[in-house]
């Protein structure tokens, strides 16, 4: 039985490489809402998402919600 409890687990590594690849890891073991928040040397904020990012899964959303 899966457990419904919300979690939210900070880790932080000193490279971008270091967080994809923890990322990778934890996708591995089957740990799907996650992602991996990046600062740029501009400022920004990237948001990396080893799979399909939010914007890919609503258009492929909406794409099977057309077939």
């Amino acid at each position: 039985m899966k457990s419904q409890t919300t979690r939210l687990v900070l880790g932080f590594y000193r490279s971008e490489e270091h967080a994809e690849e923890a990322l990778r890891e934890v996708r591995r073991n089957n740990i799907r809402r996650s992602a991996a928040v990046h600062r740029n040397t501009d400022g920004s904020l990237k948001i990396s998402h080893s799979g399909l990012g939010p914007g890919h899964r609503a258009v492929f959303s909406l794409v099977v919600a057309c077939i």
